[in-house]
């Protein structure tokens, strides 16, 4: 154990990068069932680039805080769906601004013993199977990393 092993007081939580996606609710539940299952706490971790609007369309560029605020919401309601099937599940959320998702959630890595992302379901499913944060996050990490496909079914889903 070194010192800095010691001064870490968030190790044992489960981390989940989500991105607004529709794949990022089937990440977060996963995420959950691994925190629930391990007796560890949730954090629900989403980063906020304002570069990947720009160029799209000027207007929403008129309205960044709006689009930051949506994302906020859209993260706490993810967390809200957690507690709701998790009550005794510890979940925090947060909203990172950067211009590195996969550098976020890298950093996070060091602070925990699990990172869970999901993948994306590519365009007529040509191209890499993994996209760029979900590589970089698999190469970089510094804990375990579990990568969730769209099409894995959860807890609160209907069979």
């Amino acid at each position: 154990m070194t010192s800095e092993d010691s001064v870490r007081p968030e190790l044992g939580d489960v981390v989940v990068g989500v991105d607004g996606s529709p794949s990022a609710h089937t990440a977060v539940l996963w995420a959950a069932a691994e925190a629930d299952a391990r007796k560890a706490a949730l954090r629900i971790v989403s980063v906020w680039n304002a570069l990947t609007h720009v160029g799209s369309v000027a207007t929403m560029l008129d309205d960044l805080d709006g689009i930051a605020r949506r994302r906020v919401h859209e993260t706490k309601a993810l967390a809200d769906r957690v507690r709701e099937l998790y009550p005794q599940l510890i979940v925090g959320h947060h909203v990172e601004t950067g211009t590195s998702t996969p550098g976020i959630l890298i950093e996070a890595s060091s602070r925990t013993d699990l990172i869970v992302v999901g993948r994306g379901r590519r365009p007529l499913g040509v191209g890499p199977s993994l996209g760029r944060v979900a590589h970089a996050v698999i190469h970089h990490a510094h804990c375990p990393v579990e990568i969730v496909p769209t099409a894995v079914r959860t807890r609160d889903e209907e069979p």
